[in-house]
């Protein structure tokens, strides 16, 4: 089990990050265990008697819009998916965040937003991501108008939810606005290349 984590490499040969390691670690660990439970190990869960070690990856580069890019998609779509882009430009919250918004959480006279939970399409809960995302952001003033466009437009469908679905019901991710998008190379669906936001 070490030797296979100290050796993980990509097809370039360049190393492979600890947040993946951590992924396959918990794979591999769960495929042990659902073998011990089926008596097919005679020395317990080798995965899980060993800890993954620290390492020190490189930051990763995040390169952000630049003003023209998100003219132009703010100019290049409309209705909640305006709303959508224009609330993460301005407010910086992770997609499942800002998807989960409730009119409640929006403080107009104190100029903050609450954050207290988050959709996503693997984990949908009512829970950030961790107990430190849950907090609140500042409403600047450029979020204004896109926060005010999304409130009328849940009055609409008598939704607490800003994003709400059609039916006036609770988003499941934010997909319910993006749509689900796949890209494809050579035939290979792959990830699309950064935020949708």
């Amino acid at each position: 089990v070490k030797k296979f984590f100290a050796n993980l490499t990509k097809k370039n040969g360049a190393g492979v990050v600890r947040n993946t390691k951590v992924v396959w670690y918990s794979v591999l660990s769960n495929i042990m265990q659902l073998a011990l439970e089926d008596d097919m190990l005679d020395k317990g869960n080798i995965v899980a008697q060993w800890k993954l070690p620290k390492q020190n990856d490189p930051p990763s580069i995040i390169k952000p819009f630049t003003p023209k890019q998100v003219k132009q998609l703010l100019d290049n779509c409309e209705g909640s998916m305006h709303n959508y882009i224009g609330i993460g430009v301005w407010t910086g919250l992770r997609p499942e965040e800002e998807i989960a918004l409730m009119v409640g959480d929006i403080d107009f006279k104190a100029e903050l937003i609450h954050v207290r939970r988050a959709f996503s399409k693997h984990g949908n809960n009512d829970y950030t991501k961790n107990f430190k995302s849950m907090r609140t952001v500042p409403m600047l003033d450029g979020a204004v108008p896109f926060l005010k466009a999304q409130i009328q437009y849940a009055a609409s469908k008598k939704s607490l939810y800003l994003f709400c679905r059609e039916d006036g019901s609770k988003p499941k991710s934010n997909e319910d606005i993006t749509g689900h998008i796949d890209l494809f190379e050579n035939g290979k669906r792959t990830r699309p290349p950064g935020p949708w936001y």
